[in-house]
Formats: C-alpha cells, sequence, structure tokens
C-alpha cells in the first residue's frame, strides 16, 4: 500500500508540474500600430499597409 501511495503522490508531482510549465508559456499576438490604404503602389491603385509589433520573452511562441 506504501508503494501505491508513493508512485500515486510521485504522478501528482509530475502531472502538477507539466501543467504549470504548460500555462507559463504563451502565445504572442502581434498588436496592429498603423493600418493605412496607400494609393500609387506599384502593384495596384490601392494597397493597404500595416505596421504590426510583437514583444518576446525568453520561451514565447
Amino acid at each position: 500500500m506504501n508503494k501505491w501511495r508513493s508512485f500515486c503522490l510521485a504522478f501528482a508531482v509530475l502531472l502538477l508540474g507539466s501543467l504549470a510549465m504548460a500555462q507559463e508559456q504563451s502565445v504572442v499576438k502581434p498588436q496592429l500600430l498603423l493600418s493605412e490604404i496607400v494609393q500609387g503602389m506599384p502593384k495596384g491603385d490601392r494597397q493597404e499597409v500595416r505596421v504590426l509589433m510583437a514583444s518576446f520573452q525568453p520561451r514565447d511562441k
């Protein structure tokens, strides 16, 4: 019975540790700074130009 309890405790610690690590990593979404329709571009009369910004931390995706 003692071995079974030790196994369950070790499994719970590993499971909780992996869940905590998964929550620390975040997905970076770019932030739109500027969106403007520009005329006179080489491929068409009007085209949209967008400027995006994103800040990455270590282990971000």
